[in-house]
């Protein structure tokens, strides 16, 4: 098993790829070429994973195969990939292809984590600034007017924000449970067919948002359908295959 601390990254994948590529475009044999990825290898995780292959390469077992009992490291859609290379006899383009996928991937995620690092943060102080006012500054502030001069008339405005800001800092609890529950029901709804269609949805109707999840997706659909068909997997089954995996 996989330590938390020990996880294979998709930088771990493309690493592995990349070698087996190139091994495999060398004319190295497998066993071989194996042994010298978990000697490069900087990962113990890597190096078991790698080790393992190759013991069941050494067994008989085709590589797609064996890559199949790591899915902790190669997902469905990569060790198809490879298969459909083996079929059609082009494991080495397969490869090549699957390296410029992970890129791809690699690269979007990381343009994704910085167009959303700063709002994130943004709305993180805020959230932090809010529970501050409302739990600590506007209930003091209040008692403190109370002591000065109970009957003081403060603006409509502010009593208003004073009453909205008590009744949250002494029903707390109930928010939080609220909030749990809607969390709860949330991860159920999605687990549905209908619900995760209802939730995807509603997401891809959101301003702005929607707009860039749905070109995202679409973006990935591109991707994987070309590296699938590349390899020499039919329309078919390629469509089948993203069906689980988009």
């Amino acid at each position: 098993k996989i330590r938390v601390l020990e996880r294979i990254t998709r930088r771990d994948v493309i690493f592995f790829t990349t070698q087996l590529s190139t091994i495999i475009s060398s004319g190295v044999n497998l066993v071989d070429g194996f042994a010298d990825i978990e000697r490069q290898g900087s990962k113990r995780v890597l190096k078991r994973i790698t080790a393992d292959v190759r013991r069941d390469i050494e067994n008989g077992l085709p590589l797609s195969s064996a890559l199949e009992r790591h899915p902790e490291a190669f997902d469905e859609l990569y060790v198809n990939i490879v298969r459909a290379g083996e079929a059609t006899g082009k494991v080495g383009r397969a490869l090549d292809d699957l390296t410029a996928q992970l890129e791809w991937q690699d690269d979007l995620a990381a343009r994704i984590r910085e167009a959303t690092t700063y709002p994130l943060i943004i709305v993180g102080l805020l959230s932090v600034l809010l529970v501050v006012l409302v739990g600590f500054t506007i209930p003091q502030f209040t008692r403190l007017y109370q002591n000065i001069n109970a009957k003081l008339e403060l603006p409509l405005a502010t009593r208003i924000v004073q009453i909205g800001a008590t009744s949250i800092a002494s029903n707390w609890y109930v928010i939080v449970a609220v909030i749990g529950l809607a969390c709860v029901w949330y991860q159920f709804r999605i687990q549905t067919p209908e619900g995760a269609i209802g939730m995807a949805r509603t997401t891809l109707r959101i301003p702005v948002l929607g707009d860039a999840v749905g070109k995202i997706a679409l973006s990935r659909f591109a991707h994987y359908f070309g590296t699938l068909h590349e390899a020499g997997l039919e329309v078919v089954p390629t469509l089948a295959l993203m069906e689980r995996v988009i």
